[in-house]
């Protein structure tokens, strides 16, 4: 084998290995939302967002609740995430606040990629929307409280389609009633009055026994002057 291609197999190994031990982690999307001034009232539902800057194509993520004690290293309700398996490249997920967690403004949330915390948001408050001006100091609880069906933060074209009807049975329907109004039309012009008011079929007869008066008043006419 010539030199030049000896190297070009090494220059080649060595760049497939170096690309294939890039970590999947590398891929950090900033999270958009929650920011400093949002506020996540208990039990509410609420859209979590994240930058689209990125290749995100096959990566999905999953997003976890988070609180910042007094050392600010991020606690995070591992076990109970608030969202997982969906795809990154939507940019948005619907999750739920935790009906139990102390009223406050310590909170984050975490968007780990393939297991890897790579993201956490800004701090951001907990209310209670009963009373959002008063904050709980209480320590946040070992295991979160939700409850209720999250609806999703992306619309597909299947379930606008269900919603909306199908084009083709519209088009029947369209159908069909061009085809009732014109049988209604064409029985209603059958039946029309005629100029003496009567029905079409009246107006004939009509025009029938005027002639056979006429006729009659002629004959009596012609033997009155031949008399």
């Amino acid at each position: 084998m010539a030199p030049w291609c000896s190297a070009l197999t090494f220059l080649l190994t060595a760049t497939g290995a170096f690309a294939a031990g890039i970590p999947r982690g590398t891929v950090s999307p900033a999270i958009l939302s929650p920011s400093g001034l949002s506020q996540w009232s208990l039990g509410s539902v609420q859209t979590v967002r994240w930058a689209l800057d990125q290749d995100l194509s096959g990566i999905n993520g999953t997003v976890y609740m988070g609180y910042l004690p007094s050392n600010n290293n991020p606690f995070l309700w591992k076990d109970q995430p608030l969202a997982e398996n969906f795809s990154l490249t939507d940019g948005v997920v619907n999750v739920r606040c935790p009906l139990n967690l102390p009223t406050g403004g310590r909170y984050v949330i975490a968007l780990s990629i393939d297991g890897d915390d790579s993201d956490i948001s800004t701090q951001f408050s907990v209310i209670d929307q009963d009373d959002p001006n008063v904050a709980t100091t209480s320590s946040p609880p070992a295991t979160l409280s939700t409850t209720g069906n999250i609806p999703s933060a992306t619309i597909s074209r299947t379930s606008v389609v269900s919603v909306i009807g199908s084009p083709t049975s519209t088009l029947a329907t369209d159908s069909s009633s061009k085809a009732s109004t014109s049988t209604a039309s064409k029985t209603s012009s059958a039946t029309e009055p005629g100029p003496t008011g009567g029905a079409g079929t009246t107006n004939g007869s009509s025009k029938t026994i005027h002639a056979g008066m006429s006729v009659g008043i002629a004959a009596v006419l012609v033997a009155f002057w031949t008399a």
